[in-house]
Formats: structure tokens, C-alpha cells, sequence
């Protein structure tokens, strides 16, 4: 793909696709310095073009330019956009953000164009929930497992977003949905976690601890975990915080802002 991309860039320097093709490749390549030097050449080459402005700044966003990166999205804002995925892009990419009120806007424009789009809803559903906008929330998830009943994160979110009582529960439709998903462990999991969930609410406990204990062997059986690649990360920060860097910190503060501690890997942060 690399030598299709410059091939294809040498002989067609002024064709603007070349260059954002190029660019999502450099980055599946983990290069992010030669993919945000191919976007500003698409750019360069159609300065409007919101695809391209969009991948920009989910590359500002993925490599710490987080003030560029507000830049160009903050310009997309309110724009027209050409389709209902490009809609839903930028959703997600303002949510990246934080900038969720838009993201909810972006996404409603991108129901408005194909309201069948079941992650469009659970996307939807996500924002609103951020929000604290839980009844509507429901609803997109509601919305979303009507247009697709496999989507089973679509039903552990909405069995976390308010406290299930006797007269108002999914426990019967959760248990029914257990069999679409046996070829799907994670579809499982998330199931039987969105079941034990319900379950507790309604004082069930032994019944939600069994569902729960299901979810966590599913989930442990398929979890590939290998120390030593945690130990080449701890040996990585240990070069590159070395002592020559703690004898150029001072050893006072010399104000009363917060400071917040971060924790290594595997310590429960």
C-alpha cells in the first residue's frame, strides 16, 4: 500500500485523494509525522474539503495537538456537510474533543440524512448520556436495538442508565437475546454484564452474581495478557525519566494549584 500510495503521488501530485489516501495509510503505519505532512498536502490541494479537515484533526487530537486540532474542528461546526457518515465522523471527532453539545448536533444531522443507521443512535445515545440527558438516552438505545437487535452494547448501555425496578426492566428480553449471541463472545459478555446489572437493581442477587460471573470467564478467557510487554513500557519510562531529569525540577511549588498524580501501568488507574 505504501509504494501504490507513492506511486501514485509522484505521477498525480495535484490529485487531492492521493494524498488523504496516503495519509490514512501513514497512519495505519504508525507515522504520524509523514500522515499529517500528506493531509496538509491534500489540503493544500482543496482547502475546504471537510473529510479532509476532519481526519487533520483526528490526527492533532491522536498526536497532542489538541489547540490545532479545536482550531480546525471549531471551523466545521454548523458546516453543510456532503453525506450522513461524514455527519457521523464529525460526531465522533468532536466528542474526541469534548465538545459534546456539537457532537450531539452532528450526529441528529446525521439522523436527519439515514435515521435506519443503527450506530448513528447508539453514537447518539452516547452524547445524550454524557449529557445527563438519560430519559432521551433510553430511547436512542431503544432506537438502536430496534434497527439492529444484535447490537449488544446497545443493551449494557441502557441497562446502566438508571436504576431498574419491578414494573420496568429488560430482564426478560436481556435473557431472550442470550442465544443470538452464542457465536459472539463479547455480544455474550456484554449480556450477561447488562443482566447481572438489572438483576442487582431488582434484589436478585444471587441470579445477577451468577450472570456476572459468566461475563467476567467470557471476558477471561479471551483476554491475551502478557507481562513482559508491560515490563518493556515500565523500562521505557524508566529512560526517559531518568535522574538527569528530576535534578532539573525544582523541589518546591511555588503556588496552590492542584496537582494531579498519575499512576504506572497495572496499578489500577
Amino acid at each position: 500500500a505504501v509504494e501504490l500510495c507513492q506511486e501514485l503521488n509522484r505521477i498525480h501530485p495535484d490529485y487531492a485523494d492521493g494524498w488523504h489516501v496516503a495519509s490514512q495509510v501513514a497512519e495505519r503505519a504508525r507515522l504520524p509525522g509523514k500522515s499529517l505532512e500528506f493531509i496538509q498536502r491534500a489540503l493544500d490541494l482543496d482547502a475546504n474539503n471537510s473529510g479532509y479537515l476532519i481526519h487533520q484533526a483526528t490526527l492533532f487530537q491522536r498526536t497532542g495537538k489538541v489547540e490545532e486540532g479545536l482550531a480546525v474542528v471549531r471551523k466545521l461546526v454548523g458546516r453543510k456537510l456532503e453525506s450522513a457518515a461524514a455527519y457521523n465522523i464529525l460526531g465522533s471527532t468532536l466528542a474526541h474533543f469534548d465538545l459534546h453539545e456539537e457532537a450531539l448536533a452532528a450526529f441528529d444531522s446525521a439522523l436527519a440524512l439515514s435515521p435506519i443507521r443503527p450506530h448513528y443512535h447508539f453514537n447518539r445515545a452516547a452524547e445524550l448520556r454524557f449529557l445527563g440527558r438519560l430519559v432521551d438516552a433510553e430511547a436512542a438505545c431503544n432506537n438502536c436495538i430496534k434497527l439492529n437487535p444484535q447490537h449488544h452494547e446497545a443493551y449494557l448501555m441502557r441497562s446502566d442508565l438508571r436504576i431498574q425496578d419491578a414494573q420496568n426492566n429488560h430482564v426478560a428480553e436481556l435473557k431472550s437475546q442470550l442465544p443470538t449471541a452464542a457465536k459472539e463472545w463479547r455480544g455474550q459478555a456484554q449480556l450477561h454484564y447488562a443482566l447481572a446489572k438489572e438483576l442487582e437493581d431488582l434484589g436478585e442477587y444471587g441470579e445477577s452474581f451468577e450472570y456476572r460471573s459468566r461475563g467476567a470467564k467470557l471476558r477471561r478467557a479471551h483476554t491475551v495478557y502478557q507481562p513482559e510487554n508491560d515490563l518493556v513500557t515500565m523500562k521505557a519510562i524508566t529512560k526517559a525519566f531518568d535522574s538527569d531529569i528530576f535534578a532539573k525540577i525544582n523541589s518546591s511549588c511555588d503556588n496552590s494549584s492542584p496537582v494531579f498524580i498519575l499512576g504506572l501501568p497495572r496499578t489500577g488507574t
